[in-house]
């Protein structure tokens, strides 16, 4: 059962855009029939694991290992967007947050220690969204086209998706338009089939092997533009770092480290 892992997503103007910064929406005139950027390198269960509101940490780390084509650790990245947020391991996290953590600490290898960690840093993480000229489901397509990298997306996880249908989950879920009823989740786009001669968007959503199809579950176009519509789902790409995000990088380094010594002077909050 999914838990309550993540925290709806407020708009930032600071994020930054995906379609201005890569121009997703002028090179998505064509799709493949299908594309699979999951290595099957694991399937994770965050509950077994005894995570459950951990989700932030295992999208980052999925979407990352797939990248690089190794397993990184979800409860390392987890913890320590935690430790980021003033909280231990029982409560949720912002994304925003986690992507950070993985700027600042990198991701975890087994057989890795902290320090090596950092020589897996990401970069800036990038919001995508829909625009004039492709919806949600396209945009999310795209994105994962020309970059390779799969998305971490945020929605409400709805009761009518803990069972499928040979993995696709249906499209008459209930929301009241009040976000606090129902449970967030962070979880990975990590490609689109065809069901049927349709398009369905792949998910994967940290409940093992015995959910959906093998771990995976699938959203055709209709689902997708209706739960990513909710105010609070978000959608982003973060590659890894490159010589050229070592500055930003410092930057946010510096920035956490402010903001723990204003914390440990009792001047914050926690971190939102």
């Amino acid at each position: 059962m999914i838990r309550h892992g993540v925290h709806p997503v407020t708009l930032d103007k600071r994020d930054y855009s995906y379609h201005r910064s890569f121009g997703t929406k002028r090179k998505a005139l064509f799709f493949p029939d299908s594309l699979m950027l999951d290595l099957g390198l694991t399937v994770q269960d965050q509950v077994a694991d005894g995570f459950p509101n951990g989700c932030t940490g295992y999208a980052q780390a999925n979407a990352a290992g797939n990248a690089d084509g190794v397993v990184y650790s979800g409860p390392y990245t987890y913890a320590k967007t935690c430790f980021m947020e003033w909280h231990d391991t029982t409560k949720p996290c912002f994304i925003r947050n986690s992507f950070q953590s993985t700027e600042i600490y990198g991701l975890l290898r087994e057989g890795q220690t902290d320090q090596e960690a950092e020589s897996n840093r990401r970069g800036p993480y990038f919001n995508v969204y829909d625009d004039s000229n492709m919806d949600w489901f396209d945009s999310l397509r795209s994105a994962m086209l020309q970059q390779k990298i799969c998305i971490s997306v945020i929605t409400p996880w709805f009761g009518e998706w803990e069972s499928t249908n040979a993995g696709i989950v249906t499209k008459f879920f209930m929301y009241d338009g009040v976000p606090e009823h129902y449970p967030w989740h962070n979880w990975n786009v990590v490609g689109y089939k065809m069901i049927n001669n349709e398009p369905y968007l792949i998910g994967k959503s940290w409940q093992g092997k015995s959910y959906g199809d093998g771990g995976f579950h699938y959203l055709d176009r209709e689902t997708t533009n209706k739960v990513m519509a909710i105010y609070g789902s978000a959608a982003f790409i973060q590659p890894k770092a490159k010589p050229g995000d070592v500055v930003a990088i410092k930057i946010t380094i510096m920035q956490f480290v402010l903001v723990l010594l204003h914390r440990i002077l009792g001047i914050l909050q926690p971190l939102n």
